[in-house]
C-alpha cells in the first residue's frame, strides 16, 4: 500500500490531502475513507498513512481507505 502524510485536514468539512511518499500529486480523501474512525481514531496535518486509490477516471483519483500509522 502506498505510504504519505497528511498536508491538511478540515475537520468541518471531512476532507483533506495525502501529500504521497512518492513526490505525486497530493490526493484527495474524505473523512469516510478513513479506518477505525469511529473507534475514536483522529486525524491530523503530519500524521503518516498508508492509503488505497480509488480511479474515478483518467484524470481523478480518491482515496479508497486510509489507516494512520502514526505522526511523522
Amino acid at each position: 500500500m502506498p505510504e504519505g502524510v497528511i498536508k491538511w485536514f478540515d475537520h468541518e468539512e471531512q476532507h483533506g490531502l495525502i501529500e504521497p511518499d512518492d513526490d505525486g500529486d497530493p490526493i484527495p480523501f474524505s473523512l469516510d475513507a478513513v479506518q477505525d474512525y469511529h473507534s475514536g481514531e483522529r486525524i491530523s496535518a503530519g500524521q503518516r498513512v498508508v492509503y488505497e486509490i480509488d480511479d474515478i477516471d483518467d484524470e481523478a483519483v480518491s482515496v479508497e481507505r486510509l489507516s494512520p500509522t502514526g505522526y511523522g
